[in-house]
């Protein structure tokens, strides 16, 4: 346990600072990027993540997952994962090869307004050469070296910040420069991570073919839930690039940035809450109650999280990058809702992850809402031009959510408060259609008063929404 919590917290804190660090930056980055090397660099990284599933065809799973099951064969688990690295590498430079070669017909009917040279095509060499880097990583954490993974984790983004930097304001390469510091990073990060490797006779060079099969048997049927949320990722985009502009995808992944503060806590809360969930759940019903009641208590966090996102968003957005950005605040809100709907999401479809006969609702769950998103984006992007995307999650988030209650109340029943939940869920659908309502007065300016009203209301909404709890550590301090 005491090996959990200490490499659960190396994790959440490297991630937490990387991302904070990432978004104090955003002021340099919106001065020297336009919104549309934004856009170029949304959608090229968008297509590289879809791509690089294809690339590695998940193998980086089974890595993770045959560590132990060849557990007391160690020389046997070398060349097994020798043959993953090779199979990954091979993979790769063929994939590689075809999409170079045959570009006018698998990539560029699908990308307009963004040239396959330099942009796409530095894309797909980083592909190739980033593979080993992440197998390196996921043994690493297979093999709970949290620190070795940490240190890694932070030069890898240590180097990629320095060259965006002198790329950027430097040598003033815009889009390209932090696309190349991707590529050179990678390939870098790649060959030591393949030293290291060998090095540390984690793995042998050599090639079986019943390996590789066990190895496939594993990922592959993970590839279609893997593969689906990547896609829509990647088709919203695309719309928004091909439909409205270039540009607008700049915007919207700058509204993505500001996200990630509710991204990184929910899913930082998530790996805490799944095993001692777990462990509760096999206790028995009789400790339903401690799940439920943490459930309420997160929720709550989470809502009153977003109100302070929704509140100050604007002003953020607005004083810390360039004029032709400003206008990503109006996507905030919109995505503040979409993530508390999530936080239900996360809490019943943990469920059906306990309970084997649930996992299986889960590709459905996740394919038919990647679908969903998809559909939304083809049909309304020219209709809502930059908050397409950000409405299409939120009604991907919204129908998973339903169906993850549905599924979870037949198969694994936990009487979480669902009407509260919702309840958290409406408060803040009102609360930021007022606000937005009040904010687009002044579109792109700042009225002070109104701000510091807002400010005011924020502190005020804190006691309301943890009133009891409070109230019940008061009451516990006391009896003590």
């Amino acid at each position: 346990m005491k090996n959990v919590i200490t490499n659960s917290s190396i994790y959440t804190v490297t991630s937490i600072l990387q991302k904070a660090i990432g978004f104090f930056l955003l002021p340099i980055y919106t001065i020297y990027l336009t919104p549309e090397d934004y856009g170029i660099t949304g959608v090229v990284n968008a297509l590289t993540a879809l791509l690089s599933l294809l690339f590695t065809l998940s193998l980086n799973s089974s890595v993770q997952r045959y560590y132990y099951i060849y557990d007391d064969r160690p020389v046997e688990r070398q060349y097994f994962f020798g043959t993953i690295i090779l199979t990954v590498l091979a993979n790769s430079l063929f994939l590689g090869f075809l999409l170079i070669i045959f570009k006018d017909i698998l990539i560029l009917p699908f990308v307009n307004n963004i040239q396959f040279y330099p942009y796409i095509f530095i894309g797909i060499l980083t592909i190739i050469v980033n593979p080993i880097y992440t197998i390196y990583q996921t043994l690493l954490q297979t093999m709970e070296m949290a620190k070795d993974f940490a240190l890694n984790s932070l030069l890898n983004f240590i180097s990629l910040i320095s060259l965006n930097l002198i790329f950027i304001i430097v040598f003033r390469l815009g889009a390209t420069g932090q696309l190349l510091s991707y590529l050179i990073v990678g390939l870098i990060f790649g060959l030591y991570s393949l030293y290291s490797l060998v090095k540390k006779r984690i793995i042998k060079i050599g090639f079986s073919i019943e390996y590789l099969r066990e190895g496939l048997s594993y990922s592959i049927p993970l590839l279609p839930h893997l593969l689906s949320t990547n896609i829509a990722n990647l088709v919203s985009r695309l719309f928004l690039n091909n439909q409205v502009s270039t540009s607008g995808v700049g915007l919207f992944n700058l509204s993505s940035q500001i996200m990630l503060i509710i991204d990184t806590l929910q899913m930082s809360v998530n790996s805490a809450y799944i095993p001692w969930f777990y462990g509760l759940m096999n206790k028995g019903r009789e400790e339903h109650y401690q799940v439920i009641k943490f459930a309420d208590i997160i929720c709550r966090g989470y809502l009153f999280i977003s109100l302070g996102v929704l509140f100050f968003a604007k002003e953020v957005i607005i004083l810390f990058t360039a004029d032709a950005y400003h206008l990503a605040w109006t996507i905030v809100p919109i995505m503040l809702i979409a993530y508390q709907i999530r936080s239900i999401y996360l809490f019943f479809i943990n469920t059906l992850f306990y309970n084997t006969r649930g996992s299986r609702f889960i590709f459905f769950a996740s394919l038919s809402g990647s679908l969903l998103n998809i559909i939304v984006s083809a049909k309304y992007t020219e209709t809502f031009g930059i908050q397409t995307p950000a409405i299409a999650i939120l009604i991907q988030n919204l129908f998973m959510a339903g169906l993850a209650i549905y599924m979870s109340n037949k198969i694994e029943p936990v009487a979480f408060g669902l009407k509260k939940m919702v309840s958290y869920v409406l408060l803040l659908i009102v609360i930021s259609l007022g606000i937005y309502h009040l904010d687009s007065q002044a579109m792109l300016s700042i009225n002070w008063s109104w701000t510091f009203i807002k400010l005011i209301l924020i502190i005020a909404i804190f006691p309301c929404l943890f009133y009891s709890d409070i109230k019940q550590m008061v009451s516990n301090y006391r009896g003590k």
